[in-house]
């Protein structure tokens, strides 16, 4: 599919390569290019990821003057690595930000091709805590392709397995947290009004169902919750799509929960806005992460949090400061921790003070700047 044309006219600047847009990931893609064009740069992307991963929407990508999608199957997609590189060729971007791995050397392989000298910049969205030997490998075959690697917390450039590698990329290991736009993501006030006598509370998470989102255990601690007297009108509600969605599905219809947990899809930018004013809390279940695109957007709409404590989220979130922080697959540590915010008002409107630390250090112009002075160093644009 081709997007509306975003930005000024003429040949593309930076090409993003995205895990088919869904999550974080996506979110993080569109937020750059939407700052980039407003410094006059034209953004392209291709969608690179099996089918059910992809957000092929064209509502979802106005930011881009050229929306590419290529479903890959299995593990090694010759085929649609050659379309990758074929797009690459045709389009001649001067940068390319590659967020997979497996993109990589087709990128490379492509800007060639186009007569370009290329300029591919590796962003490493993998938790440091979920990295499997397969990731380790993915980087060392993509990282000689590439001119700098992004990271995005110093801790886990501290920890990043090939940072003593004589690359380029890696002598370019560059820090640039994800960031949210603080002016879309604030507090509202058209909060829906509560009606009858027991007021709905309502939970939230947004990501894409996939396993290490750990959905499962928010649906358990409902189950908890929906049993006891002062908490049984909580509500959750999920939005975002992926592999996952069905079996999650089939776990609240177990449990009796239908009635009580609602799957919203993909939401589009207008949609999630809407969704986040209508919570009173944000979960953030998970296995791992590296900075949580949506634990931030949840933080700048003033939204009290509960959060796993695991590898990238104890970074953000300060035990009983600005949100509470559970052990990870604990249904009944997160069934507790929801009863504290719905018992107790004054410690959600305490927790949800946090969006002055999201417009200081997370903001959506501090992360493309920061990625623009990298392109900018590396003579890319």
């Amino acid at each position: 599919m081709s997007g509306a044309p975003a930005g000024p006219p003429g040949p593309i600047d930076v090409c993003h390569i995205s895990f088919g847009g869904l999550g974080g990931q996506g979110v993080v893609v569109r937020t750059l290019a939407e700052q980039f064009a407003a410094q006059g740069l034209r953004n392209a992307v291709i969608l690179h990821a099996p089918a059910d991963d992809l957000d092929d929407d064209p509502a979802n990508w106005p930011q881009f003057a050229q929306v590419e999608v290529v479903p890959r199957t299995g593990k090694l997609d010759l085929a649609a690595l050659a379309a990758v590189a074929g797009i690459i060729r045709r389009m001649r971007p001067r940068a390319v930000i590659c967020h997979t791995h497996e993109s990589v050397p087709a990128a490379f392989v492509g800007q060639l091709l186009g007569r370009r000298h290329p300029q591919l910049v590796l962003v490493e969205h993998q938790s440091m805590a979920l990295r499997r030997r397969l990731e380790d490998v993915r980087s060392l075959i993509a990282l000689p392709f590439c001119r700098a690697v992004v990271v995005f917390t110093d801790a886990y450039a501290r920890q990043y397995p090939f940072r003593r590698l004589p690359l380029p990329a890696v002598k370019r290991l560059t820090v640039v947290p994800n960031g949210v736009d603080t002016d879309r993501y604030a507090p509202r006030r058209d909060h829906p009004a509560a009606t009858g006598p027991e007021p709905a509370f309502v939970i939230g998470r947004a990501c894409r169902l996939i396993a290490i989102k750990d959905v499962d255990t928010l649906i358990d601690a409902m189950a908890l919750l929906s049993a006891r007297p002062d908490t049984a009108s909580a509500r959750l509600v999920i939005a975002g799509e992926g592999p996952t969605r069905a079996d999650l599905e089939a776990q609240t219809a177990r449990l009796g929960l239908t009635d009580r947990v609602e799957f919203l899809g993909q939401l589009d930018e207008g949609s999630i806005l809407d969704f986040y004013a209508s919570l009173d809390a944000y979960a953030l279940a998970t296995l791992g992460e590296s900075v949580s695109v949506a634990l931030l957007e949840a933080y700048a709409c003033g939204l009290p949090v509960v959060a796993s404590d695991v590898d990238g989220v104890g970074e953000l979130v300060h035990d009983e400061v600005d949100g509470l922080l559970v052990a990870p697959q604990d249904a009944p540590a997160f069934a507790a921790a929801l009863t504290r915010l719905i018992t107790d008002a004054a410690l959600g409107a305490r927790l949800g003070a946090a969006r002055t630390r999201v417009e200081s250090d997370y903001s959506a112009r501090a992360m493309a700047t920061g990625y623009l002075d990298l392109l900018r160093r590396l003579g890319a644009i």
